[in-house]
Parts: C-alpha cells; sequence; structure tokens
C-alpha cells in the first residue's frame, strides 16, 4: 500500500470524532432523523423486528430506543463503515453492525 493512499484511510473508527459527535446529536433529534422509504431515497428501517435483550416491558425495539442504541454507540467510538450510496448518488452513508446479544428465550 502506497503512503498517498493510506494517509486517505478512515481513523480505526471508521469517521472523525466531529463526525461522530454530529451522528450522535442528529440520532437523538426526532426531527433529524430519516425513516420512510422514498424512491429517490430508499431506507429500510424496522427496529420494531429486532429483539431487545434489555426490553423487559417490550421484547422489541422501538424507535427512540433503537435510535439510542445507535447514539450510546457512536459515543462509546463503535466501529462505523462510510459508504456511498447509490441513490442519492454520490451522498454518503454511514454503517454499523452492532451485536446485541443473543436472541432469550420467553
Amino acid at each position: 500500500m502506497s503512503a498517498a493512499k493510506s494517509s486517505r484511510q478512515p481513523p480505526q473508527s471508521g469517521i472523525d470524532e466531529d463526525t461522530r459527535h454530529q451522528l450522535a446529536t442528529l440520532a437523538r433529534r426526532s426531527r433529524a432523523r430519516i425513516t420512510e422509504f422514498r424512491r429517490d431515497r430508499p431506507t429500510e428501517w424496522r427496529p420494531q423486528e429486532v429483539r431487545n435483550p434489555n426490553g423487559l416491558l417490550a421484547p422489541y425495539f422501538t424507535d427512540p430506543d433503537a435510535w439510542e442504541l445507535i447514539a450510546s454507540r457512536l459515543e462509546r467510538g463503535h466501529q462505523v463503515e462510510v459508504v456511498e450510496l447509490r441513490k442519492p448518488p454520490g451522498r454518503i452513508g454511514y454503517v454499523m453492525m452492532i451485536d446485541i446479544g443473543a436472541e432469550r428465550s420467553m
């Protein structure tokens, strides 16, 4: 790998601290969240289908719980992958793979 190429690599956590802070802030701001599907901005958001290992009263994530998980993991330095979106073209997206533990039996 050349020095020029390695200098363009993202930090170990995938994004810089300013971006991480901005994303955590936006995740906690309900008006900043985009979760509805549109043709020009396809989105797949279904936290209600994911078991919440800490959900005592609600066994599945709610929208606010899912966003809070994202914000808290961002603040703790969780790995974030930066991807270029196809729709809308040229825009940036952020991907986090979060292990929430084994499914518990009910």
